[in-house]
């Protein structure tokens, strides 16, 4: 399922926020040529993006995870961000070497990386649009409501930012590696770079949106206008 919002959503944030999303018009060539289901504001029951970064080895783990959401009864937007690190000693250096990636950070869209030098490590970058209808909003979480916070750990350091009109997740295990996931400037980023043994990291983005279920008078009001256009037919058109 395909969903298009036509009209741009005005947000006001907190001033912690740093004003990370503002209002862009979509011109009218452009909704000429999108096709597919739109949903109307009051037909939105909430929204939100959810980022999170993982990073696991044998020496502990470090977690990052931000989520934004968007209620109808709401003026402002829920900001929640969750640091984790488990993990006791310092790590060992890594063995291998990452070259390469230089234009990594100026491609335009939805960017993923996974560069690997080492034994046994994985790695992955997801993106998921997540749609339900007739649900409630979620629970925004249990963590902070303030961006710039970071944490350390035996794997290094973990850390949640806004930048450049975005939000920027970053895991720092030094000789390790390193990820970073970031949402603005008209893209989404997933970059790794794996220079260890055993390591796994995940990036994950997603578009969480729940819309109220159809009432019998939605369904009748579509009957409406489907038999106003049949009744068109007979006129030419």
């Amino acid at each position: 399922m395909t969903l298009l919002l036509p009209l741009a959503l005005v947000v006001s944030l907190p001033a912690v926020a740093e004003n990370l999303f503002h209002a862009v018009e979509v011109p009218e060539h452009e909704l000429a040529e999108m096709r597919g289901r739109y949903a109307l504001p009051n037909g939105i029951v909430s929204f939100g993006v959810v980022m999170q970064s993982q990073w696991n080895g044998p020496q502990g783990q470090l977690a990052a995870k931000v989520g934004l959401q968007f209620r109808h009864n709401s003026a402002l937007p829920v900001l929640n961000v969750d640091l984790q690190e488990s993990g006791q000693g310092q790590a060992p250096a890594g063995l291998g070497q990452v070259s390469g990636g230089n234009g990594l950070n100026s491609a335009q869209g939805v960017v993923q990386s996974v560069r690997i030098a080492g034994d046994g490590n994985r790695g992955l970058n997801d993106v998921q649009i997540n749609i339900l209808r007739g649900g409630q909003a979620g629970e925004p979480g249990t963590g902070s409501g303030a961006l710039n916070q970071s944490v350390e750990g035996a794997l290094g350091r973990a850390e949640v930012i806004a930048k450049n009109g975005g939000l920027q997740i970053s895991i720092d295990a030094g000789s390790l590696g390193r990820t970073q996931h970031s949402i603005g400037s008209g893209g989404i980023r997933q970059n790794t770079a794996i220079s260890g043994q055993q390591q796994v990291v995940n990036n994950l983005a997603a578009l969480q949106v729940v819309l109220r279920e159809r009432g019998a008078t939605d369904s009748m009001a579509l009957q409406g206008v489907m038999a106003q256009l049949r009744g068109l037919r007979g006129n030419g058109f």
